[in-house]
């Protein structure tokens, strides 16, 4: 009885269900329509299933298996028949890379389906567009809809292939709908200039300005005008005032207006934080920056600008801090970030911690505790750079075998701080070995890599440094900063003549200059080394107005009292190579003085003009050089070559050429013919 009872409560449950579904179907419908219904609720399931399963597929990042849905899809009797299965597809394919399926069923399935994309099927296939900028360009013509997020997908195609002008023309010209967000990716990708001009714009476009269009302005203008940035920012409305604005502001901001916008700030969130520390730091006042951080309770990555901020420092004091920090950080119980232990590791190398420095390094790179991640290229270069500071090159060199057996590739970075290791141990051998390692694995060696590589290489002769100064010159097509030419002319001591024409190549670069704002008779030898010094002493020499006292500011004076001091090299240097004598400054310590008889007489002593291959440069530049360069110039342009390797001309000719013969000043005689034909057969020769 009891199983008769349980079949027949079933029995009623399924003539219930069936009557219910026969109501539900219409039932005073034929039965070739209800037939009909009936596949059609077969057939949406299986349309919505397949959709979603390109959906997951694509989340996954299962490119093979969203090609194989849609294409059996397309392929299918029965394809999808709504315009939301369209547009998810479209949405899958872009997710996993495929734009040639998605502009299938852009251009070919929907037309097909007899469908009319609608703004969410132009909004998916820009945006599946990966870098074809100018099919979403052509999109976006072809699109006559009132929906601006068509607009804001061609704008952010263009943003990815950095194509300001098409943007601007997208967004000024086009006369496609736009927004605020419009606005904002525009004013992502141009200069500060143009982003207030957007902004203006925007506003009188009748666009509402709201804070993230506020901060896009903000950011481009600490790009490239921070007075501009901070203006912008105190002449918004208080409602538009964000933190992305705030700390945009304040990192590029002066100590004292970074500090005055931090209190400003309704929310000092960990961007503000952080903003400001980074202020504080760039302008060498990390002990201040640090005041902003409390050990205990900020967040890592203010703990991260406040260990960045030690590593400016550069002192014992702030490497000691940086170490208390991590301590502090460790504590927490959790592992750090990869990016925290790596500034760690450089802030305690720039304070001249390395053996602290490689302990940290060591640790991370053998024990999971301190970072659950292994170290990368970056700490490499730090832990390197580490060992350069107590010239262990034999570390620094086993560190870069060990970069190379973690499968790392070797950067600029580690190259040049290994090659100043061995520049600073004086292992000129090994410098050539990792130079050459560099070169073979094809490293891009940037300009502190050779100018580590002239200073190590140059202690085994002069040549080896102006080789290496060509092959930066001509074969990497750098420039040369100011270090590079320090460097080499830290080759060339004890080679006055070449030790000039370099040294005047970079005054008329812009690179280096004794100039001073009080006048020509005044020569700053501030962050000068000795062997610059020798050729600004020697220029200044030459050019100085003889009727007037020629005054050397030497360092820790009344300007500069914790400056490099060379007032002992110049007093010998001019004793004992000019024999000249100086007398100090009688209000300014950090100055000596060459009376003007002296002067005029070491003038009459020495007869001597530059080389002709330096006057040449003089007459090329004339804006850059000083006018008494060309006083005693030899008349002489025959020669001719491009100016951007004048300098490389230069020191092709000192590699051969003889010391310049003595030569009469024009105010003594004019030219003989004897004279012109050597200057001309020495501009021959150059």
């Amino acid at each position: 009885r009891r199983r008769g009872g349980a079949v027949l409560c079933y029995a009623l449950l399924w003539a219930v269900r069936g009557a219910a579904g026969f109501v539900a179907t219409g039932w005073r419908q034929p039965t070739r329509a209800r037939m009909a219904m009936a596949s059609e609720r077969v057939a949406r399931p299986v349309e919505a299933e397949a959709v979603a399963l390109a959906k997951e597929a694509s989340t996954a990042g299962n490119r093979r298996e969203v090609r194989r849905i849609v294409e059996g899809l397309l392929r299918s009797e029965r394809p999808p028949r709504k315009l939301w299965s369209y547009n998810t597809l479209i949405s899958a394919c872009g997710r996993v890379g495929l734009s040639d399926v998605a502009r299938r069923v852009f251009e070919q399935a929907i037309p097909a389906a007899g469908l009319e994309a609608n703004s969410h099927s132009y909004t998916a296939y820009i945006a599946s567009l990966r870098g074809d900028w100018r099919e979403a360009v052509r999109a976006l013509r072809a699109y006559d809809g009132p929906s601006p997020f068509v607009t804001n997908a061609a704008l952010k195609s263009l943003r990815k292939a950095e194509q300001t002008r098409a943007a601007l023309e997208v967004l000024l010209r086009s006369g496609k709908p736009v927004d605020a967000t419009s606005f904002t990716t525009v004013m992502a990708m141009v200069n500060g200039t143009t982003a207030v001009s957007l902004l203006r714009r925007m506003d009188q476009s009748g666009v509402e300005v709201d804070a993230r269009a506020l901060a896009a302005a903000v950011s481009a203008c600490a790009a490239d005008r921070p007075d501009l940035a901070v203006k912008l920012l105190e002449s918004a409305p208080a409602k538009l005032r964000s933190d992305h604005a705030y700390s945009a502001a304040i990192a590029v901001a002066a100590p004292a207006d970074a500090a005055r916008l931090f209190e400003e700030a309704a929310s000092q969130s960990d961007y503000c934080v952080t903003a400001v520390v980074s202020a504080h730091a760039k302008a060498g006042l990390w002990r201040r920056a640090l005041a902003y951080v409390s050990e205990d309770a900020s967040s890592e990555p203010v703990m991260r600008a406040a260990i960045a901020a030690c590593e400016r420092g550069a002192t014992p004091e702030a490497a000691a801090h940086a170490a208390r920090l991590l301590k502090r950080l460790r504590q927490r119980g959790k592992p750090l970030e990869l990016s925290t232990c790596n500034a760690v590791v450089s802030a305690l190398a720039a304070g001249g911690r390395a053996s602290a420095a490689l302990t940290v390094f060591n640790e991370l790179r053998s024990s999971s505790s301190l970072c659950a991640a292994p170290p990368d290229a970056v700490s490499y270069a730090a832990a390197v750079s580490a060992c350069a500071v107590e010239a262990r090159w034999r570390d620094a060199l086993r560190l870069l075998a060990a970069m190379r057996r973690a499968r790392l590739a070797l950067t600029p970075t580690a190259v040049g701080a290994a090659l100043v290791a061995c520049q600073r141990a004086g292992a000129a051998k090994q410098a050539a070995s990792v130079l050459r390692a560099a070169r073979r694995r094809g490293v891009p060696l940037d300009v502190p890599c050779y100018d580590a590589a002239i200073l190590a290489q140059g202690q085994a002769g002069w040549k080896t440094a102006i080789a290496l100064f060509r092959e930066a010159r001509r074969a990497s097509k750098l420039e040369p900063s100011t270090r590079t030419y320090l460097a080499l002319l830290e080759c060339l001591r004890g080679q006055p003549r070449r030790s000039d024409v370099v040294y005047h190549t970079a005054r008329l670069r812009g690179k280096l200059s004794h100039a001073h704002p009080e006048g020509a008779n005044v020569v700053d030898l501030h962050d000068y080394s000795r062997a610059a010094a020798a050729c600004a002493l020697r220029a200044a020499l030459r050019e100085a107005d003889p009727d007037a006292d020629l005054c050397f500011v030497v360092g820790r004076g009344t300007r500069s009292k914790a400056a490099p001091v060379i007032a002992d090299f110049v007093l010998s240097a001019l004793r004992n190579d000019h024999g000249l004598r100086l007398r100090p400054h009688p209000t300014n310590p950090g100055r000596l003085l060459l009376d003007a008889a002296d002067l005029r007489a070491w003038r009459d002593r020495h007869k001597t003009t530059l080389p002709p291959a330096a006057w040449r440069l003089a007459k090329r530049a004339p804006l850059l050089a000083h006018p008494a360069l060309l006083l005693s110039a030899p008349d002489d342009d025959s020669a001719s070559s491009d100016a951007d390797d004048d300098d490389l001309l230069l020191l092709d000719a000192l590699a051969s050429s003889p010391p310049p013969r003595e030569e009469p000043t024009p105010d003594d005689s004019a030219p003989s013919a004897s004279s012109s034909s050597s200057s001309s057969s020495s501009s021959d020769e150059l």
